[in-house]
């Protein structure tokens, strides 16, 4: 559903360097999913960035490789293609066990990571859910439902850099309390990489 601002916002995507319109389209399928994805995109590439610099510099090459993997996949959905490639890069760098590349190519990653939050500025304007003391409309359990069994499937099929993507959607809906609480779990468990509890919240388990 298209929000007041939010075809304003998609026009400017379509123009913004660095980002091909027709591949974002082809991974997220209609215009409104597709600025869902740039808008939660947008929303952490800091805390994104400042997680790939710490792995680098924790000296954690599984932990450093899963994250630029995860900026390849996501920036690729964007069609952001250029972006995509210098992750793949230091993703390959991470598994041949390349130090000296990483830390050669780190830098040079971030810095144009981070250059999308400028590109991006406008999707500031994107609508966001009302913050808590509003009376708000709840998310349809249908959409909900369907978020979480997207989630199943990335869960059984070890993915995990699709399951943030989907926890990051979920973070961003209006959530009753339960909800909020049972996402934030699940994050918590993808942080660990404990699929076996992942699986078992999400097939109603206690």
């Amino acid at each position: 559903m298209m929000r007041p601002g939010d075809a304003q916002a998609l026009r400017q995507l379509k123009s913004v360097e660095g980002i091909n319109i027709s591949d974002g389209l082809t991974f997220c399928g209609d215009d409104a999913s597709l600025l869902k994805f740039a808008t939660t995109f947008y929303r952490n590439i800091e805390i994104k960035a400042r997680e790939i610099d710490l792995a680098r510099t924790a000296d954690s090459l599984e932990f450093y490789t899963i994250k630029v993997h995860a900026l390849k996949s996501t920036a690729r959905m964007l069609g952001a293609t250029e972006l995509s490639s210098k992750a793949l890069a230091l993703e390959e760098a991470g598994r041949r066990g390349d130090r000296e590349f990483i830390d050669a190519n780190t830098g040079e990653l971030l810095e144009f990571y981070l250059s999308y939050k400028d590109k991006l500025t406008f999707l500031d304007k994107v609508f966001r859910p009302p913050m808590g003391g509003f009376a708000v409309d709840k998310r349809p359990k249908t959409e909900v439902q369907k978020a979480y069994a997207a989630l199943l499937t990335a869960v059984t099929s070890l993915d995990a850099d699709v399951a943030e993507d989907i926890l990051s959607e979920l973070s961003m809906m209006d959530l009753d309390s339960d909800e909020a609480d049972k996402v934030k779990e699940l994050s918590n468990y993808l942080e660990n990489y404990d699929w076996d509890n992942m699986e078992r919240i999400l097939k109603g388990g206690n």
